[in-house]
C-alpha cells in the first residue's frame, strides 16, 4: 500500500483524497478479525524501477489497532516487519 497507489497519484483535490479515504476505511472496517497491509520497497512500472514511501492512509490508523511494525516504517522508512491490523 505504497502512495501513488493509494491514494491514487491521479487523486489531487481535497474531494478525491476524502474518497480514497473514505475507501480505505470502508476496507479496513470488512475484516472480520484481522487485515494485512502490505507495501513493497520497489516497484517495477513501465519498464522503470520506482521507488515509494507508504500510503500516507497508514499513519491514519490508530498506533493502538496497529500490531507487527515500528514508527520508522509511519515516518516513511521501509523495514522487514509484517504488519498487522
Amino acid at each position: 500500500m505504497e502512495e501513488g497507489l493509494f491514494p491514487h497519484s491521479l487523486s489531487q483535490t481535497p474531494s478525491e483524497l476524502e474518497e480514497e479515504r473514505r475507501l480505505f476505511y470502508v476496507a479496513l472496517t470488512r475484516a472480520k478479525e484481522k487485515i494485512a497491509i502490505t507495501l513493497t520497497r520497489q516497484r517495477m512500472i513501465y519498464g522503470e524501477v520506482m521507488f515509494n514511501d507508504p500510503s500516507r492512509f497508514l499513519g491514519e490508523i490508530p498506533q493502538e489497532l496497529v500490531s507487527g511494525t515500528d514508527l520508522a516504517l509511519r515516518a516513511g522508512e521501509y523495514n522487514d516487519d509484517e504488519i498487522s491490523i
